[in-house]
């Protein structure tokens, strides 16, 4: 096997053996934010519960959504959803419960279904798994029609300090993969290269510690956790650990646009290819 294929049987290999706690395992309405640990990990996924709600009856297929929580949150508001991942055990159960719509068996580089098959594709902190991350967001974009949602880790200035100094090996995760994170101009080029009319972006500061996870909402110590989260993203949300992105294949409307910057995401009209006759959307 070449490298990159030794890297995809590893990550296979070690969600198999992950040991994933009940909680781990709940659907999004049942995780969405009781403790401070669930708000930390579902917080862009709250912010863009604005944006998803207008997009209900429309479809989506998530990627690297192993435990179907992507898929789920999907599902709660309003859309048809097929969960992916390289190892589906979890998405057959959550298919079971009724949780999600369906789901497959698939390798986020190599997509199964055709061109547009859905409308949008959906990714959160699973790109930086894979062996090309990059191929990963490609490959979203080619079986969706409308656009893409991208939640994954933000190459921060300071972020970035850190790790020079303090954490260099903190790159690499035991599943084998490099950690790979992004950063709006790399989005930004992207889509220009891919002739893409328009994207949404926000970066955050997302403080997270295993010992912090399970306060309760109800305790002080989780709304004061909650201030803390305001006042640091006051000041350093542009150089915060997480990167939220919405991709537009066509143009979104006025009502979609309003939801998004209300929740404090930049919208960004690109300039379109003048060498290309069939501009996407």
């Amino acid at each position: 096997m070449d490298k990159k294929e030794v890297l995809t049987q590893l990550q296979k290999n070690c969600f198999e053996k992950g040991a994933w706690s009940q909680e781990d395992l709940l659907p999004y309405s049942k995780r969405r934010d009781s403790t401070f640990g669930q708000f930390v990990a579902n917080k862009e996924l709250i912010e863009l519960e604005p944006f998803v709600h207008t997009l209900a009856g429309e479809s989506a297929v998530t990627i690297c959504d192993g435990r179907a929580v992507e898929a789920s949150y999907l599902k709660r508001n309003g859309l048809v959803v097929t969960a992916t991942d390289l190892y589906p055990d979890y998405l057959k159960k959550a298919f079971e419960k009724g949780d999600i719509d369906n789901f497959a068996e698939e390798n986020a580089e190599n997509l199964s279904y055709k061109a547009e098959e859905f409308d949008w594709g959906v990714v959160k902190a699973g790109l930086h798994h894979l062996p090309r991350p990059v191929i990963g967001i490609y490959e979203l974009l080619r079986v969706s029609k409308k656009g893409a949602l991208i939640l994954e880790g933000h190459d921060g200035y300071f972020l970035r300090v850190l790790r020079k100094y303090l954490f260099r090996d903190r790159d690499w995760e035991p599943s084998g993969n490099y950690v790979y994170r992004f950063r709006r101009r790399e989005l930004e080029k992207l889509c220009l290269a891919l002739d893409i009319p328009a994207y949404a972006v926000k970066t955050s500061f997302l403080p997270w510690s295993r010992k912090h996870e399970d306060i309760k909402k109800n305790e002080f110590g989780y709304r004061a956790r909650i201030l803390f989260y305001r006042f640091i993203n006051r000041i350093f949300s542009s150089q915060g650990n997480n990167f939220t992105a919405v991709i537009f294949k066509i143009v979104p409307n006025k009502n979609q646009i309003k939801s998004l910057k209300k929740n404090g995401f930049r919208y960004v009209k690109l300039p379109r290819n003048p060498y290309l006759k069939g501009n996407i959307g």
